[in-house]
């Protein structure tokens, strides 16, 4: 038997789920794109040249473990605050799977924004009371972070009436930004850990955000077939526009 040196395995192409163009034939507008990475094997600098932020369409991020994912996230919603003026409005929705990944992504926001106070995390809803006041003001924040579960208004172990506020808080958060005219960038991370949660019950719930959606970012590290079907209904939002963009996937560090 041959054994296979570790060598022989560097620069050999990684297997993982391609999104294709073909896989969206009832879909208005789609292009994609390789992003390439930089010096230091990461994705930022391509990735930030080739996203038009300004355009309404669900740009689908396919991008390996250990490219910088996360940091690429992390600067589109820098860009998206910094944007912010008087003449034009941009309110973030941050939405990942699970509790803890909020967390991670709060602590990173808090290293990189200098102004305090400009994120809502959805845990801090009152359960038992229902202050308007504070919920405007919670509202008026430019970021706002959630689970896939709330957006979906699924309860799961919380129960009817602990959700109940969540729920409320989500219907004024929509008309708030219908109101002012304020337009809503949806960034989901880790979408296939979300597969789950999407139901044919739930799926089509994502579209109240239809009026006030200007852009949706959806980005994994393992998209998979079952993701299909959830990419099109996020992109009957941006007026079935999609841009894809991914990178090719070579074994180009040596195995630990």
């Amino acid at each position: 038997m041959k054994i296979i040196e570790v060598t022989e395995l560097l620069n050999t192409p990684i297997e993982y789920k391609k999104i294709k163009e073909s896989d969206f034939i009832d879909i208005n507008n789609i292009s994609k794109e390789i992003v390439s990475k930089d010096s230091e094997g990461y994705v930022l600098s391509d990735l930030n040249s080739k996203i038009n932020l300004l355009e309404k369409d669900t740009t689908i991020i396919n991008i390996g473990v250990g490219l910088g994912k996360s940091t690429a996230i992390i600067d589109i919603i820098r860009q998206y605050h910094n944007m912010n003026s008087d003449s034009i409005k941009y309110k973030i929705i941050m939405i990942t799977p699970y509790k803890t990944l909020n967390k991670q992504y709060i602590n990173a926001f808090k290293e990189i924004f200098e102004a305090k106070n400009i994120h809502f995390d959805y845990e801090d809803i009152d359960a038992n009371n229902w202050n308007e006041n504070q919920v405007m003001e919670d509202i008026n924040k430019p970021l706002q972070i959630f689970t896939i579960n709330t957006i979906l208004e699924d309860s799961g172990q919380e129960g009817v009436a602990q959700n109940a506020n969540k729920n409320r808080y989500i219907k004024e958060l929509i008309e708030n930004c219908k109101i002012n005219n304020i337009k809503v960038v949806m960034v989901l991370d880790e979408l296939h850990e979300t597969l789950d949660n999407f139901d044919k019950n739930k799926i089509l719930l994502i579209n109240k955000w239809n009026e006030v959606v200007h852009k949706v970012f959806l980005a994994s590290a393992t998209f998979s077939e079952s993701c299909i079907p959830i990419l099109k209904v996020f992109s009957l939002m941006t007026n079935k526009n999609v841009k894809i963009f991914e990178t090719e996937r070579i074994q180009n560090r040596a195995l630990s």
